[in-house]
């Protein structure tokens, strides 16, 4: 699609970035025979996250065949 009327009609975006909700991600890359590791606040700790200036959600994916 050249147009980008055309790419909002059919893709919900003008970009060549696809927009994923986090299951959808998850599952998307699991399909293909990935492992996927999710690390969180919880695991880093909220110190570290304020530090980094992360937002609560924000997730670290480590991914392995």
């Amino acid at each position: 699609m050249k147009d980008e009327a055309g790419r909002w009609k059919f893709y919900g975006q003008n970009d060549h970035v696809r927009l994923y909700a986090h299951d959808d991600y998850v599952k998307k890359i699991q399909s293909h025979g990935f492992h996927v590791e999710q690390f969180g606040e919880e695991s880093f700790g909220e110190a570290v996250f304020h530090s980094l200036g992360l937002k609560q959600s924000s997730i670290l994916y480590v991914v392995t065949k």
